[in-house]
Parts: C-alpha cells; sequence; structure tokens
C-alpha cells in the first residue's frame, strides 16, 4: 500500500480522519464520541492498465454495482472514499468505488451466519410440536458451529446433553460476537443463564410429581422460553450483519413435514393421555 492514505468516516458523530491504507482489517476509535471506525483493506483481483483505468473480471458483480449507480443506491462511505482519492478525476474516482463495492459484495456473499438462529415463532412452534427436542437440536447445532469456527476443544453432544449447565458459555460467546462486530445488546448472559437453569430444574422437578397441576407446569414451561428468546433475537441480529444474503426464516419443505408430523403426533398423545 505504500504511504496511500485514505478518509474514513464515524458513522455515529461523521467526523472524518485521515489514515493510512491498512494491509489488514484495522478498527480506530473516533476521539470525538468514542465509536469504532472499522476500516478494510483494499484488495482484490484488480489492476491498472496503462491508461490507469481498472479492469473488472468479475463481470456479475459489475453488473449489479452498474445497476445500483444507475437506480441511484450509492454507498455513501465508498464514495467518499474514492472521491478523496480521485478529487479531480471523476472517471478515475468513479472506478475505484465500482472496485471497492464489488470486493464488498464478495466479502458479503463468501460470509456466513456464525450461529443458527431462527425466529421466536419459529423456536417455540417447533420445540411445541418436538416436545422440546428441537431445543436441544438448536443447543446442538450451535455448539457444533461454534467448534468449527473457534477450532475449540468441546463436545457439542454433551454440551446439549448439559444444556442447563452449558448454556452460560454459550450466551457469553454471543454476547462476544455482537462486541466483536459493534452489534449493540444489552443482556447479561449470567442472569439470562441462571433463569435458564432454576426454570429447567423447576420444570424437571414438577414433571415428576403428580401433585403438581398441569396448568402450572406448562407456566413454567413457557417461562422457559424468555431467556433463550433474549439470546435468539441477538443471534438474529448478529447473524443479519454478517450475512444479510443468507439469512433467513422462511419455512421450508422440511419445516412443513415437521409441522405436520410433529402436530399430528403431539394431538394424537394428547387425545390418548385424555
Amino acid at each position: 500500500m505504500g504511504n496511500e492514505y485514505i478518509i474514513v468516516t464515524c458513522k455515529k458523530c461523521g467526523k472524518k480522519y485521515k489514515v493510512k491504507a491498512p494491509d489488514t482489517p484495522k478498527r480506530y476509535r473516533c476521539s470525538n464520541c468514542g465509536q469504532i471506525i472499522s476500516v478494510e483493506p483494499r484488495t482484490g483481483n484488480f489492476h491498472k492498465t496503462k491508461s490507469d483505468s481498472l479492469v473488472f473480471p468479475d463481470k456479475k458483480f459489475y453488473e449489479i454495482v452498474i445497476q445500483e449507480i444507475k437506480k441511484g443506491k450509492i454507498k455513501r462511505e465508498l464514495r467518499s472514499n474514492a472521491l478523496a482519492e480521485a478529487p479531480r478525476d471523476k472517471e478515475r474516482a468513479k472506478s475505484l468505488y465500482i472496485k471497492w463495492r464489488i470486493q464488498q459484495l464478495k466479502e458479503e456473499v463468501a460470509a456466513k451466519p456464525l450461529y443458527v438462529s431462527v425466529s421466536k415463532q419459529k423456536f417455540f412452534l417447533f420445540s411445541l410440536l418436538t416436545s422440546n427436542f428441537y431445543e436441544f437440536y438448536w443447543f446442538y447445532k450451535n455448539w457444533e458451529l461454534i467448534k468449527k469456527r473457534t477450532g475449540r476443544k468441546i463436545s457439542p453432544f454433551w454440551r446439549t446433553w448439559f444444556s442447563p449447565f452449558f448454556c452460560l458459555d454459550l450466551f457469553m460467546t454471543v454476547k462476544e460476537s455482537a462486541e466483536g462486530h459493534d452489534v449493540p445488546t444489552k443482556i447479561h448472559p449470567g442472569w439470562l443463564a441462571l433463569v435458564y437453569f432454576i426454570l429447567f430444574v423447576a420444570y424437571i422437578l414438577l414433571r415428576s410429581t403428580a401433585l403438581c397441576p398441569p396448568y402450572f407446569l406448562i407456566f413454567v414451561w413457557l417461562l422457559m422460553f424468555l431467556p433463550l428468546f433474549s439470546i435468539l433475537s441477538l443471534m438474529e441480529r448478529i447473524n443479519l450483519k454478517i450475512a444479510p444474503h443468507v439469512y433467513g426464516n422462511d419455512y421450508d419443505i422440511l419445516d412443513v413435514i415437521t409441522i405436520i408430523l410433529g402436530g399430528t403426533i403431539f394431538w394424537l398423545l394428547s387425545i390418548l393421555s385424555a
């Protein structure tokens, strides 16, 4: 990169800074408001010709960016950086903008969600229709993702089996991910884990006794979802920021089959038990 400098803007207060173009991702703190400013390196499969214009090998991405420009969907920060880089050459600035925007799109496509997150409604419905089996499946898949991403020597199976004891570690990991990607959150993993543990144990004990009224057992079971819903919401916001192009809560064919089979079995068991 040499002594190349770029202009970065604080998204919170709008203050501009001139910083050296990094070879690796860098983070700066705004001296005015304290906001973290992330600066990405300018890399990619591009090169300059003799006329100093840029060659774009990614035809599909190039067409997408051109359509964005025609529709007026301009990324303001990228445009500011391009104009700062070539203040007297509009064509050069436009070429730089297209180059950096293509790189952004490629990074977005390569990104993957950090967690297995679904909507609260879907989580509740599947837990109900599978007699809470889906809840354990959700724990397992998230531990599996964490193990692959971090390389930690953990057992997703045993951490799922003893989920009331390991939920604190999961909740703390999710909060750390949020802080690392500038996703605002006010959750307290310790309190959420404690509430989930107490409600889980209470539900197991109440279910094992015949003296507990059914409506009270159902009430405790419903309360168990509250701490999980807080984590689900945070996971959703993290995934939306990291990989919005692949994140979704739509119901696919497997979901429909689960709802039909699970619902049928649930109601049959309810009728037989009555």
